[in-house]
């Protein structure tokens, strides 16, 4: 991982399209580039951690930069039946089982209740989330698309219990951030990206040249 920028990649495939730096006669700004990148690099990162997840020869695991913590999330009650639940704070990786949120925890100054809380499928949580929260004295939640949604400890909800927010760790894909920020991106992909752009803006302003430039730079680095 290193401090690739939107705005860094912009600046090469620019280059590469004018043959040189940017000038005030360019078809091409970044502001043209900047939202291909960042869709761009969200797409292969998913890819790219569901490959890691589903490889038989590998460990199955996550790579740790993959993972983002967020922190201070406030629990919020549903006024109709009381429920608690909170507001996801980030895309996360749509895998199996709802692997892309990785650890949810209450956040307190007690360390002894900052305990990992235990994920249920949601066709499952009719039928473990009392047997669970009462058998591990622990808070059962599942994933249901922005949300993650928790029911009672021991007949308790989070918000009775004083618990007003927690923390959580999430397989971060989105590559929306600000064009000066660093993108989760390995290196290896960086070339990938900017292909895949460049494809785009072939089709979009004809730059017919492009893509064999960049391939004769590759072989010759090499």
């Amino acid at each position: 991982m290193n401090n690739i920028t939107p705005r860094y990649i912009a600046q090469q495939i620019i280059r590469l399209v004018e043959a040189g730096d940017q000038s005030r006669d360019s078809q091409l700004t970044e502001r043209d580039v900047l939202p291909l990148i960042k869709q761009t690099s969200s797409r292969l990162l998913r890819d790219e951690i569901y490959r890691l997840r589903q490889d038989p020869e590998g460990e199955r695991t996550i790579p740790s930069q993959f993972i983002k913590t967020f922190r201070k999330i406030p629990v919020k009650k549903r006024t109709f039946d009381g429920v608690n639940y909170i507001d996801l704070p980030g895309d996360y990786a749509g895998l199996p089982n709802n692997e892309g949120v990785r650890r949810i925890a209450p956040e307190t100054s007690n360390p002894y209740q900052n305990k990992a809380m235990i994920p249920v499928q949601h066709e499952q949580m009719d039928i473990y989330e009392g047997i669970l929260g009462s058998m591990q004295k622990q808070w059962v939640y599942f994933v249901e698309g922005d949300k993650a949604i928790f029911y009672k400890r021991c007949g308790v909800t989070l918000c009775e219990s004083g618990i007003k927010y927690v923390t959580s760790s999430l397989v971060h894909v989105s590559a929306n951030v600000d064009d000066d920020m660093p993108l989760s991106l390995p290196s290896e992909l960086q070339i990938d990206v900017i292909k895949s752009v460049l494809d785009v803006l072939q089709v979009t302003y004809g730059f017919s040249e492009v893509k064999d430039m960049l391939n004769d730079n590759n072989a010759d680095a090499a």
